[in-house]
């Protein structure tokens, strides 16, 4: 007990904490002075209270913050992880999808027992195995324009770990709307970015007041695991700086080429007078952020005509001969890992390079992964070529239909 006492002594001179004799703390005194912070916490989080610019303040203010972390996936869970590490006391998560097994080499707070569950439900249980001094508080539905403001409004820092447009802008609209901090990430393949929205800088929409046309998510483009783990892990050292006031990311954004091991840090240009965020302008519960996001940039293509669109049972009924082409325009990494008999592969990005001339009289056949791209394949062809079919859903309602078992990638 001595030498106990004698650590905490030392603990509270760092923080210019007086105190007048040991029978204070044996006596409990040190539960006075820390309100509901006692011997349990500094047990578990006194490795970090050295630290001079965490010490006991700091980890009083860790403790007494609450955090939202919107997504836990790939970025989610490693931040869930490190924020309930170091000891944030209330940690919300905000996550309508469920665990499945592709999502595992990445999103590290699940496990294989969960798949099916809620990703918040499995978040939850993890967290209450690591550190039980963490409350955890789950909403286990997907953020909308409805809910968003009365769940952010209950905590004080914002972190953005998701991967949809539509999300990204409501989470950034809310957020600046409430004066909340918002650590914002992303990562796609090889390559990760990360900021601070608010706190007198830029935000989202003074970036990027329409949504970007190359947005691609890890569905679409595909994912290293370890990167959206690096991002995650520096969200949650940003939140926890925010938490004890020290300097953040904002007007600045972090850079990575895992691949090339290229690391940047830019600066980024300010808030922009006429953001309709910044200004407020917004109604959040009336804007239609699924139309603003899928009119600019989402993945999902509109029918516009001038070519036929197939079901996958009546696509099975062709009598296939040489007058029938089946293209798979996924990537050259997709198909070579699943493909379907009969179908050759020419990526979309490669599209304006297919022989016109020597298939112009053939009835053309064309799937993607999900249909989307097949679509923009049929759009350039179909002035071209008379025959063009479109097969719905690609390969992915294929694997629902008719192969259960197939690895969807």
């Amino acid at each position: 007990m001595k030498e106990y006492i004698e650590y905490l002594q030392g603990l509270l001179k760092l923080n210019n904490i007086e105190f007048q004799q040991e029978e204070d703390f044996v006596q409990g005194k040190l539960n006075q002075i820390n309100n509901d912070f006692g011997y349990e916490h500094i047990n578990r989080y006194k490795r970090q209270m050295i630290l001079s610019e965490i010490g006991l303040t700091g980890q009083k203010q860790i403790h007494q913050a609450k955090v939202l972390i919107v997504g836990a996936g790939g970025i989610g869970a490693p931040a869930i992880y490190y924020l309930a590490g170091a000891g944030v006391g209330t940690i919300g998560l905000v996550d309508g999808d469920s665990v499945d097994v592709s999502n595992l080499h990445r999103q590290i707070i699940h496990n294989n027992d969960r798949q099916g569950m809620n990703k918040c439900e499995s978040a939850k249980k993890q967290i209450n195995q690591f550190n039980p001094l963490v409350n955890v508080i789950t909403y286990k539905h997907h953020l909308s324009s409805q809910n968003a403001i009365d769940i952010f409004q209950n905590y004080d820092v914002i972190l953005d770990a998701t991967d949809n447009p539509a999300t990204r802008y409501l989470i950034n609209d809310t957020a600046i709307y409430l004066n909340k901090p918002l650590v914002s990430g992303s990562s796609v393949g090889w390559e990760g970015q990360i900021t601070v929205y608010g706190m007198q800088g830029p935000c989202y929409r003074c970036l990027f007041p329409q949504c970007p046309k190359t947005v691609q998510n890890c569905n679409e483009a595909g994912v290293f695991g370890v990167m959206p783990g690096l991002i995650g892990l520096i969200e949650a050292l940003q939140a926890i700086k925010i938490i004890i006031g020290q300097q953040s990311l904002s007007q600045k954004m972090i850079l990575i080429d895992g691949l090339r091991d290229v690391y940047k840090v830019v600066k980024l240009r300010g808030q922009q007078k006429d953001c309709i965020a910044c200004q407020k302008q917004i109604k959040i519960n009336e804007y239609d952020y699924a139309s603003f996001a899928q009119t600019i940039c989402s993945s999902s293509v509109p029918f516009r005509g001038g070519y036929k669109e197939i079901e996958w049972k009546d696509f099975l009924q062709i009598q296939r001969n040489e007058k029938v082409v089946l293209l798979d325009v996924r990537p050259s990494q997709q198909y070579n890992i699943i493909k379907l008999d009969g179908f050759k592969n020419h990526p979309y990005q490669q599209i304006e390079q297919f022989q016109i001339e020597e298939n112009k009289d053939k009835d053309i056949y064309i799937m993607c992964r999900r249909g989307n791209n097949s679509r923009l394949a049929c759009e350039f062809l179909k002035d071209k070529i008379p025959n063009i079919y479109n097969i719905i859903g690609g390969i992915d309602l294929y694997a629902k239909l008719y192969d259960p078992k197939m690895p969807l990638l």
